[in-house]
């Protein structure tokens, strides 16, 4: 703070005020923003302002209360009516003066928020002269057209079609314009919206413009469905506006009383359930189910069967899965099957348990014995085979879970038979590099470096493999992780594999670390490794018996205390606090 009482001197100094821009110094300028903001609002988290500091702003000269410089509201004034006099009205858009455009939307905010503080104050007298202007207090805040444009754009549609309906297709704005219009005046005394007029209906009703019947409530469009279809099922395809309305009825009876919604009055009911509507909320784009058993009627005469695929109907094969599922599930949330809708597809000859074409496992096996005889191997990858790597995951699955259902049902002769095969169980779901190919990488690694220490800038896939190695070695006999047989614990040891030491426990690292610093807070710079290994076993005391921590025995914890290490937790990155008194 006091940095910042010394840049504001010498900004005073140089300007002779303190009223800092973002242009000059953007970082000071947000200073004065803060503790102005502070001071208007301490009970707020911002700047702490005590006395003294609110005393020495005020030593300064500091402006607790600053605005922008505006134009006084005469000045506005006089634009207004040299734009009305240019345009013929007072609908200014952010094209035309944004200045003036931001005026009019604060000056329409203050008078909807007349309690609120606000950089403009509106006096009876303001408001008086802007109503000689014919001022519009309920313009949108949105770039609006002025409603005697669009009457014109109406005029010479018109003019071109015969006819006002004006279609979305045609022009979008004037359609829009058209619906808003509709909605105001089935909403006429509410608050939004334009503002119908006895003049503007007038000039509407002389376009011949279609005025919404708000008393037959969309019965008579419904009926002529009804006689059509034989149900009110009604999808946007068939009618837009109808299938719209369907929703929104529907919507007003889960939100009864909610604004915005249609009104469902008792007689509007009344109506609708002498039709047989069926009022239960469902999704805008959602297809009735009567529907789809005539789409599946149409796909049958088509192909003869109902085994719809994803590739012929995506959402009709869908909807054959959900039903599926619904009827496996009754409990769980899904399409509703009563007795007739069951019925409905039973007399289609509705297949409800269906299967993809699978290979046999015999088959399969003989893919696999394939596969051997080209790669050496049967560690299958999906670039391989994606359906053969697919057939190993489930097969893999189907014996980690042996009481599960599953589309695979392995006996002990399917698991001897793949036994043969060489077949790896335990290998991941993730894509594997074979163990022999891994070793064959590692000899070319050898002769080109003459090691095997190899670091993960030189080769990231092939260090992450020695790591792995390096992991089951110190975890051997646990689950998971490379399997480590004889074989390959021989073929690393003839290739040189630097094991890890299991029983140092890094003590012979960290002795030479003291013998050179003098202390064991090992830091990242001096050594990663080490450094890392700190943290673990830092880590291990505070995770005792956890998975994946190191395993602090006895004798390593006594190992540990004999070098001095300070095994409390401590932060990876914090530095220890011997090099901070050494810096």
């Amino acid at each position: 703070f006091e940095r910042r009482i010394e840049q504001l001197k010498a900004y005073k100094e140089k300007h002779g005020h303190l009223n800092v821009t973002q242009n000059e110094d953007k970082k000071l300028a947000a200073f004065c923003h803060h503790i102005r903001f502070s001071r208007r609002n301490p009970e707020k988290r911002g700047t702490k302002l005590t006395d003294d500091r609110i005393a020495s702003l005020d030593a300064l000269g500091f402006d607790w209360i600053t605005k922008r410089s505006r134009k006084p509201f005469s000045q506005r004034l006089e634009d207004l009516r040299a734009f009305k006099e240019e345009h013929g009205h007072v609908n200014v858009r952010p094209r035309d003066d944004n200045s003036l455009d931001q005026f009019c939307k604060t000056i329409r905010q203050a008078r909807s928020n007349p309690g609120k503080d606000g950089p403009v104050k509106l006096t009876e007298d303001h408001i008086a002269s802007l109503d000689s202007l014919g001022f519009d207090w309920t313009q949108s805040t949105r770039t609006a057209t002025p409603f005697e444009k669009r009457i014109n754009e109406l005029r010479l549609y018109k003019q071109k079609h015969g006819h006002v309906n004006v279609k979305r297709r045609e022009d979008k704005s004037l359609a829009q314009f058209c619906a808003s219009i509709k909605h105001a005046y089935r909403n006429i005394g509410k608050a939004g919206g334009i503002k119908l007029t006895h003049d503007r209906i007038a000039s509407l009703d002389a376009l011949g413009f279609v005025w919404p019947n708000t008393s037959s409530f969309g019965n008579r469009t419904k009926k002529a469905h009804k006689e059509k279809h034989g149900h009110l099922s009604v999808s946007r395809n068939e009618g837009k506006s109808l299938a719209d309305f369907s929703f929104n009825i529907r919507q007003a009876r889960k939100n009864v009383g909610k604004e915005g919604c249609i009104d469902a009055t008792q007689d509007r009911n009344a109506s609708l359930d002498a039709l047989g509507f069926d009022r239960k909320p469902r999704a805008r784009n959602q297809v009735p189910f009567e529907r789809r058993i005539e789409q599946l009627k149409a796909y049958k005469e088509k192909h003869g069967h109902l085994n719809v695929t994803q590739n012929e109907d995506k959402k009709l094969a869908a909807f054959c899965h959900h039903i599926r599922f619904s009827r496996r599930n009754p409990e769980k949330r899904g399409t509703k099957l009563t007795d007739d809708r069951i019925a409905s597809l039973d007399a289609l000859g509705f297949d409800w348990i269906t299967k993809r074409s699978r290979k046999p496992f015999s088959q399969r096996l003989e893919d696999l014995r394939a596969f051997k005889e080209e790669h050496g191997h049967v560690n299958v990858r999906p670039r391989d085979d994606n359906s053969l790597d697919q057939f190993c995951k489930t097969i893999r699955q189907a014996r980690s879970n042996p009481g599960k259902d599953g589309p695979v049902k392995l006996t002990e002769d399917h698991i001897a038979s793949l036994d043969s095969l060489g077949f790896d169980w335990t290998q991941s779901t993730r894509t594997a590099t074979p163990f022999e190919k891994r070793i064959n990488e590692l000899r070319l690694y050898k002769q080109k470096h003459g090691h095997v220490n190899v670091k993960r800038r030189e080769d990231k896939s092939l260090a992450q493999f020695c790591a792995s190695i390096k992991h089951a070695y110190r975890n051997i006999g646990k689950a998971g992780g490379i399997k480590l047989t004889h074989d390959r614990i021989a073929s690393l040891d003839a290739l040189g594999f630097v094991w890890p030491n299991t029983s140092s426990f890094g003590n012979r690292t960290k002795k030479a670390h003291k013998e050179k610093h003098g202390h064991l807070s090992v830091s990242r710079n001096e050594g990663k490794s080490l450094a890392d290994f700190s943290f673990n076993i830092r880590q291990a005391r505070k995770n005792v018996g956890k998975e994946g921590c190191i395993d602090a025995t006895q004798d390593r914890n006594a190992s540990l205390d004999a070098l001095g290490f300070d095994r409390k937790p401590r932060a990876r990155n914090q530095v220890p606090f011997e090099r901070r008194i050494e810096q």
